[in-house]
C-alpha cells in the first residue's frame, strides 16, 4: 500500500496511532546523509527516487542515528535566504531535539500567511496542507510527535516552488516544539511552548 497523502489522515480524530506504510516526499533530492526521515519513534528509509520525488518506507534507523540525551529542547529553522519571488524554489530545513528527561511534545512546522490570521502547516509526510485558522490550535496538524529523546536533523525537511499567483507580503516561517495536551484547546498557552524559531520571509512581486 502506498500512502501518497498521509498528512490528511493523521490529523483526523481517532487516527493518532496511524502510521503510513510509505511516504512520498516531493522536494529537492537530498544528499546521502539526508535521505531518511524520522517521525516520532519510526524511521523511514529511502526505497525509490526519481527527480524530486522520493518514496520512503519503514526501516531500522541507521547506526549512529542521533537521540537527544541532554540539554534544553531545541527547534531551529534552516532557510537559504529571506527574499523570494514567484517561481523561486524554497527549501526549509529543521533541527529539533527533545531531551530524554523532557516532556512529551509535538513538533509544528508551518508558515503564517500575510493576513496574520491563517497558516499552512507541514504534515507528517512533509506535505504542506491547506490554510487553517490560527484561532483554533486544536486544528493544527503536527509535523511529528516529539517524545523524550526525539532528535531530528533535516536540512531538506520540505521544499516548494513559489506559485505564480502567490500574494506578495511577509510570510512568517516557524518551527515550534509544544507540550502535548489532549485535547488541545483553541489556543496554546505560552508555558506550553518548549522551543521555537521564527523567521520572516518576504515575497516580492
Amino acid at each position: 500500500m502506498l500512502v501518497a497523502n498521509p498528512s490528511a489522515r493523521l490529523t483526523e480524530g481517532g487516527r493518532t496511532s496511524f502510521r503510513p506504510c510509505a511516504i512520498v516526499r516531493v522536494g529537492s533530492a537530498p544528499t546521502a546523509a539526508e535521505r531518511g526521515l524520522s517521525l516520532g519513534e519510526q524511521y523511514y528509509r529511502p526505497a525509490w527516487s526519481q527527480g524530486e520525488v522520493q518514496m520512503l518506507v519503514p526501516g531500522p534507523a541507521p547506526v549512529g542515528e542521533p537521540r537527544a540525551t541532554s540539554s534544553p529542547p531545541v527547534a531551529h529553522l534552516l532557510l537559504e535566504r529571506a527574499l523570494f519571488r514567484p517561481g523561486d524554489r524554497v527549501t526549509i530545513g529543521v533541527e529539533a531535539r527533545n531531551p530524554l528527561g523532557g516532556e512529551a511534545a509535538d513538533l509544528y512546522v508551518g508558515i503564517v500567511l500575510p493576513d496574520g490570521g491563517s497558516a499552512v502547516f507541514v504534515g507528517p509526510a512533509g506535505l504542506i496542507g491547506a490554510p487553517v485558522s490560527l484561532a483554533d490550535a486544536g486544528a493544527f496538524p503536527r509535523a511529528s510527535p516529539a517524545a523524550p529523546g526525539f532528535a531530528l536533523s533535516a536540512p531538506t525537511f520540505v521544499g516548494l516552488t513559489v506559485p505564480a499567483g502567490a500574494s506578495p507580503g511577509t510570510y512568517r516561517f516557524f518551527a515550534t516544539l509544544v507540550r502535548q495536551r489532549e485535547p488541545r484547546g483553541r489556543s496554546i498557552p505560552p508555558e506550553d511552548i518548549l522551543a521555537s524559531d521564527v523567521r520572516d520571509v518576504v515575497l516580492s512581486p
